[in-house]
């Protein structure tokens, strides 16, 4: 964070640096760990796009609010806002969050994801056989809010029109018994509604 804030602040201020070396004890910092990556800096020369992955987004997430879902402008990176397992990988790792209860079963961790592939604007998300199991003991509304938080999540990206959920890459009837997954499922925006936060701020 150190680095990246020195160079996106030099290189925004003076546009026509193209890069900036850092020396700690007389040696060139030719390496540094980034998010999911190693980043390696050639000559020491660290770069705006080196970085640019770390300047902050936002994304709309989805959490319980007893019986309805509250939707929650959260900070996500500008890669993630526009990743649809960013998303959902965000919506596990946060859980409760403000007040409001996750949606996800205890256990559930973001590798649960498996992948997510979108075609013609339907988001079609792979999901582990663990994620299925740890779902059996939910009851039909526990099982509604889990799938309208990720439908609602990831149709808020502007490529995704409606999800369809696969297990370990088989499509089932249900996660639980409540909820039909055969078809590719909308939004369901009638049990949403804005988080406000209490007064003491909470």
């Amino acid at each position: 964070q150190l680095y990246g804030s020195l160079v996106l602040t030099l290189t925004s201020f003076m546009p026509e640096l193209d890069a900036v070396r850092l020396s700690i004890g007389g040696e060139y910092v030719t390496e540094c760990d980034l998010p999911n990556q190693l980043a390696r800096f050639p000559e020491g020369r660290m770069r705006r796009s080196d970085f640019s992955q770390l300047v902050g987004s936002s994304a709309r997430l989805y959490f319980r609010e007893g019986s309805g879902l509250a939707r929650l402008e959260c900070a996500i990176s500008q890669a993630g806002a526009v990743s649809a397992r960013s998303v959902l990988s965000a919506m596990i790792t946060l859980g409760s969050y403000r007040g409001l209860q996750s949606v996800f079963p205890a256990g559930v961790v973001p590798e649960d994801v498996l992948g997510v592939t979108i075609e013609d604007r339907v988001a079609y998300v792979n999901l582990s056989g663990n994620f299925y199991s740890l779902c059996q003991p939910l009851n039909t509304l526990d099982e509604r809010m889990l799938v309208y938080a990720m439908v609602n999540a990831l149709t808020e990206l502007d490529a995704i029109g409606a999800v369809s959920f696969l297990v370990e890459g088989r499509q089932l009837d249900t996660l639980v018994g409540g909820v039909y997954l055969r078809s590719s499922l909308m939004r369901d925006p009638g049990i949403v509604h804005e988080y406000a936060p209490s007064p003491d701020g909470v």
